[in-house]
């Protein structure tokens, strides 16, 4: 069964793990069935040039991240350091485009150039009907001219193939194909397997597959690993109230396991947790400045509030002689620099701590070969519900 990915496949790994996509577990996963099945990976030209496109973006923005911090370090630090090396983005791509073309040793990687499946007329009716994949407002034109591909390359190979893609205006409000589109699937003559992820057609595909339990689970991964692991992602998590500065699991059990048989000793398996953490952030003070224009002098009410919750705890009033020019410099800059202006004395951020509990869910995937465990990879973490103040006292 070849198999075709959309570009949102490749773009999710890529962006999380660079040239090391195609050693993740679901990748290496996907290539061995390739292999297995002597199966083609098929990729539109279409698909392609997004994918490059799209990492290419994301290369230039972590490139300018990494520009201005180096650059403040240099301004900041004690050392002198050497100038910032400049990343080679033309390269980047390049050696993107060889993985895309040739991924492994064994696995035959089809560039599918053509688009006379696509008919401009078709394109047209659906985007102006709103046809699936075309959306309710007849945009994503984009995917209605790779579906249309798809279909044409499954005419064309005659043979049972499968397409990766977890774009909205393919999918039902079940998760699963849009009815429009078996339609299409149906009238066409073809043989199309929808997945909504490589991990996905990876377990849907595997030679045979068992639940495991805590015993099972715990010959590859220790419990003292897991704990470490979600206190990891814990301390990663982002919160609008502020900074996580420590995390503690409180408690974690098993929700559920399976191992997937991929090859004749290799399994894949995937294992989900809930647990119970708690978790401290520290959040700063923050200013907001309202203003009212009037003729000669700029009226400015500043306001520091603590987050969370918005309540006001110091509100002033100023009247001149901030000048509307020196205001739009100020603002421009920074509110703590017009609240200092305004009201002539500095604003020193008033930093809390407040301890919360959390409930999370965290999936893991391994890749084991023989009784070896090859590799460990988070495969999402979710904080469940809200946080919960932690009181003093309390349990």
């Amino acid at each position: 069964m070849d198999v075709i990915l959309d570009a949102n496949a490749y773009i999710h790994v890529l962006h999380k793990h660079g040239r090391r996509f195609l050693e993740t577990n679901q990748f290496v996963e996907l290539l061995t069935y390739l292999r297995r099945t002597s199966s083609r990976l098929v990729i539109p030209e279409l698909t392609y040039n997004e994918v490059v496109a799209r990492y290419g973006e994301r290369l230039v923005a972590v490139a300018k991240a990494a520009r201005d911090a180096w650059y403040t370090l240099q301004q900041v630090g004690m050392e002198q350091r050497s100038d910032f090396l400049e990343p080679d983005i033309k390269s980047g791509l390049a050696t993107l485009g060889d993985l895309l073309h040739h991924p492994v040793q064994g696995v035959q990687a089809v560039m599918y150039t053509d688009y006379s499946g696509a008919d401009v007329k078709e394109v047209v009716r659906r985007g102006i009907g709103r046809v699936r994949p075309a959306n309710d407002e007849g945009e994503e034109l984009r995917d209605v001219i790779l579906w249309l591909v798809v279909l044409h390359y499954a005419k064309q190979a005659k043979t049972h193939i499968a397409f990766v893609s977890d774009d909205k205006t393919l999918k039902h409000t079940d998760g699963t194909l849009h009815p429009t589109l078996l339609r299409d699937i149906r009238e066409a003559g073809v043989s199309i397997a929808f997945y909504r992820s490589v991990g996905e057609f990876v377990k849907g595909n595997a030679l045979e597959s068992e639940p495991l339990d805590d015993a099972s689970i715990a010959a590859y991964v220790s419990a003292e690993e897991l704990r470490g692991i979600a206190t990891e992602q814990l301390l990663g998590s982002r919160f609008w109230i502020g900074t996580i500065v420590g995390a503690e699991v409180v408690r974690y059990e098993l929700a559920e396991a399976q191992r997937y048989r991929v090859a004749e000793d290799s399994y894949y398996i995937e294992s989900r947790y809930t647990g119970e953490g708690a978790i401290r952030i520290a959040r700063q003070a923050a200013v907001s400045i309202q203003t009212k224009l009037s003729e000669d002098a700029v009226i400015a009410q500043v306001t520091t509030a603590v987050l969370p919750r918005p309540t006001v705890s110091d509100t002033t009033f100023i009247e001149g002689p901030l000048s509307l020019l020196r205001y739009n410099e100020l603002f421009q800059a920074s509110p703590e620099l017009v609240y200092s202006s305004a009201l002539g004395v500095p604003w020193v951020p008033e930093t809390t701590e407040n301890s919360y509990r959390c409930n999370f869910s965290i999936r893991v995937s391994l890749r084991i070969t023989g009784d070896t465990r090859e590799s460990l990879e988070v495969e999402s973490f979710v904080l469940l519900g809200e946080l919960v103040p932690i009181t003093t006292g309390s349990a």
